[in-house]
């Protein structure tokens, strides 16, 4: 989700509709219902201008184990709904604004398909992700399980991005997993319920925006917002289009075990965290490429503390990152002007940005949305032991769910309104990256390229990182 977005939306009282009730067309009972957070009321207010396009529509397919039993996996699947209010909601438009209703008692949408041997399963699954979600009349969440003759089932999971992030999804399927494994005789699922619920999530974020705790962080992000901002001259393949689509495509990478080695090693010796290198290497690569040495890149976060860990829903935070990135600075010096930076970003992480957009004009919101780096890290998952997820190959995954593994066939794959993403998914045995572009903007060829030279860069900042960032090993490709 892009930060202009997050800026833009003004959050309304949450008190007057917490706990309320209403009636909606999918039950006649009455409904506990709440308001939505800041940044749910964001993402509502672009399915209203952009309709029935499923722009949200969060997704991920695995390949699952040949005797999977599809009446277990339902059955789990309703038991993972029951837990979560989020993933049995409905979304509606009241006279105050915009509400969410839980239905109680209601199954998940689990759906199978079965197709002739030979049919092109990466054509099924964009087919089914690309199908709009009805916030208003049926589940956001979906559960697909596609068997094509003479094949191993897939299982793709569609959630709208208004009741998931990242660190939901993970918790879905590892609570699947655990379900199915006793649906089917085996080890009980030992769950308890979560200590807290969103509804107190979207309370205790209504409640801190109008804190002067709340105050004061408008005047930190004000203060670090000030002014024009940056806009980098990126070489597209084609002119940005007057009606965006906001199609997004990955373009996974692997990266030699020498350069994590190195990288690692890079960090320990600067005393920072194991993503600030390559955040900094993020930022000179968009020097060489964007033309400026004014950098700002945007961030995703957890943005939920320790108590809200085993909830589902939205509670990502998208923070955005200012360094200014010389040619006269060593890539030593720059590493830890990049820490500096970062550092109170993700001390501010598990709260939101408070609404800003009455400060800021378009040029700004471009500005947020340009670019992206994002640090998926899985050692977080499951035991040191027994981790959720291995490596499988050099660039994709395997994860271990139910005593079952499941090889990831397709990334959680979300639409951006940025221009481009990098990602670095660490894994506790391999890392590796994912360019994500603006299919709008950049071909695949382009990406292609840039990941190798993105890879020589960080040779070099490993082999000399006392070199000036002028010195780097830098593409004669130019702008």
């Amino acid at each position: 989700m892009s930060i202009s977005r997050q800026f833009s939306t003004p959050l309304g009282s949450a008190r007057r509709f917490l706990h309320t009730a209403r009636k909606t067309s999918m039950t006649k009972k009455k409904l506990v219902t709440y308001p939505l957070c800041a940044g749910q009321q964001e993402l509502w207010d672009m399915e209203r201008r952009f309709p029935n396009r499923g722009l949200y529509n969060n997704n991920a397919a695995w390949r699952l184990p040949r005797d999977i039993s599809p009446g277990a996996l339902r059955r789990a699947a309703d038991r993972v709904g029951a837990r979560h209010p989020a993933w049995r909601s409905t979304f509606h438009e009241g006279e105050e604004g915009p509400f969410q209703a839980v239905h109680d008692g209601v199954l998940a949408d689990f759906r199978e398909i079965s197709a002739a041997e030979g049919a092109d399963l990466e054509a099924i699954l964009e087919e089914q992700a690309s199908r709009f979600v009805d916030l208003e009349h049926g589940l956001p969440v979906r559960w697909i399980l596609i068997s094509i003759r003479g094949q191993a089932p897939v299982l793709l999971l569609i959630a709208h991005h208004i009741v998931t992030d990242g660190w939901s999804a993970v918790t879905a399927i590892t609570e699947l997993g655990m379900f199915y494994q006793e649906e089917t005789g085996g080890a009980r699922a030992d769950l308890p319920l979560p200590a807290r619920n969103y509804a107190e999530f979207i309370q205790e974020q209504a409640d801190w925006l109008q804190s002067p705790a709340g105050e004061r962080e408008r005047r930190f992000w004000r203060e670090k917002l000030s002014g024009p901002l940056p806009m980098l001259d990126l070489p597209t393949d084609r002119p940005r289009p007057a009606e965006p689509s906001f199609r997004a495509e990955c373009f996974p990478f692997a990266i030699p075990a020498a350069l994590q080695r190195g990288m690692r090693g890079l960090a320990k010796d600067a005393g920072v965290r194991p993503l600030t290198p390559w955040l900094a290497a993020w930022f000179v690569f968009l020097r060489h490429f964007g033309g400026r040495e004014d950098l700002l890149t945007t961030m995703p976060v957890a943005g939920r503390g320790q108590e809200y860990v085993g909830v589902l829903g939205f509670f990502v935070n998208i923070m955005p990152i200012r360094v200014r990135c010389s040619g006269a600075d060593t890539f030593r010096a720059f590493l830890q002007h990049t820490a500096h930076a970062l550092d109170p970003v993700l001390f501010r992480q598990n709260r939101p940005l408070p609404p800003l957009s009455r400060d800021m004009d378009e040029s700004t919101f471009l500005s947020l949305s340009q670019t992206n780096f994002s640090w998926h890290d899985f050692n977080y998952f499951g035991r040191r032991d027994t981790p959720l997820v291995t490596a499988w190959g050099p660039m994709s995954d395997l994860w271990h769910v139910g005593g079952m593994a499941w090889e990831l066939l397709r990334y959680w794959h979300e639409p951006e309104e940025t221009d481009i993403c990098l990602w670095i998914m660490n894994l506790p045995d391999n890392q590796y990256g994912i360019l994500q572009y603006a299919s709008d903007l950049f071909d695949r060829a382009t990406m292609e390229r840039w990941s190798g030279h993105f890879l020589r860069l960080v040779e070099g900042t490993i082999k000399a990182p006392d070199n000036k960032i002028s010195q780097l090993p830098l593409p004669t490709e130019t702008r």
